[in-house]
């Protein structure tokens, strides 16, 4: 990248893609912990609130 913009843009891009691969990875985790059932069942309660 040959500018400060685009190296910056790129740099905040990249933060909030590891934002999104952070949340993936703590559902993942509830998902194995709870049991799918639970996890949908909360998920499901928690939209509808």
């Amino acid at each position: 990248v040959g500018d400060q913009m685009s190296a910056d843009l790129l740099t905040k891009i990249l933060g909030m893609e590891e934002g999104h691969a952070d949340w993936a990875e703590i559902q993942h985790t509830q998902m194995a912990q709870m049991g799918l059932e639970n996890y949908l069942m909360n998920q499901t309660v928690s939209a509808a609130v």
